[in-house]
């Protein structure tokens, strides 16, 4: 199995072969356009805290601009999903599994929780990428269940 190596694009979140892509999203803009019309210099917590969003917002675009570009460019991934508006979402209500979720994230879901959040995964002949894996904290009843399975 080889490793997937991250590209100097993505390390340092060059924008120079999709930056046109990144106009074709619609940006929340709503809570800053207040903040940008302003003169003062004072910026409150409030103000703040939508700024901070809105540019959360634009850099997970980014990623996934790059994420695309990643998985189109790179012959080794022979199939690719990535979370956001690159997938089609089938609305169905899983308990348990891999698929989704209604916010359009690739989630693990165990009895109606989420397990865990990925931001891609990157299939290649002989295995999976799981990209940016987030794990939920409230995983104690699951791990309960591996360990009584693990002994059984």
């Amino acid at each position: 199995m080889q490793q997937l190596k991250i590209t100097e694009e993505i390390k340092n979140l060059d924008i120079s072969r999709i930056e046109k892509n990144l106009f074709f999203y619609k940006y929340s803009s709503k809570n800053i356009k207040p903040l940008l019309k302003s003169e003062t210099q004072k910026i409150s917590i409030e103000n703040m805290a939508a700024y901070n969003s809105f540019k959360g917002e634009v850099y997970e675009n980014i990623i996934y601009e790059l994420l695309l570009d990643y998985a189109l460019n790179n012959e080794s991934i022979t199939q690719f999903i990535l979370k956001g508006p690159h997938q089609n979402r089938i609305d169905k209500f899983y308990k348990t599994g891999l698929m989704i979720d209604r916010s359009l994230q690739i989630v693990y879901k165990s009895n109606y929780k989420d397990i865990s959040e990925f931001d891609a995964l990157f299939f290649t002949e002989d295995a999976l990428y799981f990209v940016e894996m987030s794990t939920s904290k409230k995983t104690v009843s699951l791990n309960k269940r591996l360990e009584k399975n693990m002994h059984s």
